[in-house]
């Protein structure tokens, strides 16, 4: 819709008037043209780096009381992919569709695995197609099926600032937010409690 709009605010400007110099026209293109290449280089940069193909190690569906779902996905980690605390990264299954999913990286820097918590939005999302594709009744619930699920990031940076403390609490408040562990951070540093936002 931007860019549909983009396109006829600059049709707009060069009418009979403008070509005739009889009326000048603000040529509003001029005001967006860097934003919209920095928007483009971006985008570019997004989708030609940072990406890898990650085994999947097991999936655990949990599921709630109140019928609520949610899949602990276990990938195997690529060797080269580097986080901090708080990054999130992008996911997709080619067999489900060919969209990219951004998910909070709910494992530690220095694991061998990457760990993501989903919660099961419907049998018709992303997530419920997920949980499907993994659903595996015959391994008590674990799901160890070989498939290789596309990563691409890690994105984001880490609110909490961590660096002075030996311990770490990441209190995550929804799905809906990409920085799980930068929502409260409570750490012990150099024998003292802190409490950090």
């Amino acid at each position: 819709m931007v860019f549909a709009l983009y396109i006829i605010t600059i049709a707009h400007t060069f009418d009979i008037a403008q070509r005739s110099n009889s009326k000048q026209r603000s040529q509003t293109f001029k005001w967006f043209s860097s934003t919209l290449l920095y928007y483009v280089c971006d985008r570019a940069a997004m989708h030609m780096n940072h990406k890898y193909m990650a085994r999947l190690e097991s999936s655990s569906p949990v599921t709630g009381s109140d019928g609520s779902k949610m899949i602990i996905l276990k990938l195997r980690r690529p060797s080269l992919f580097r986080f901090k605390p708080g990054q999130y990264a992008f996911l997709r299954l080619a067999s489900i569709d060919t969209h990219w999913h951004p998910f909070s990286i709910a494992s530690g820097p220095a694991a061998s695995h990457l760990e993501f918590y989903i919660e099961v939005m419907g049998e018709k999302s992303w997530t419920g197609k997920l949980w499907k594709t993994l659903e595996d009744e015959g391994n008590g619930g674990i799901s160890r099926k070989q498939i290789d699920i596309e990563i691409m990031g890690p994105y984001g940076t880490s609110l909490a600032k961590t660096e002075h403390c030996t311990h770490a609490l990441a209190i995550g408040t929804g799905t809906r937010t990409y920085n799980i562990s930068s929502r409260m951070g409570l750490c012990r540093a150099l024998g003292r409690s802190s409490l950090t936002e």
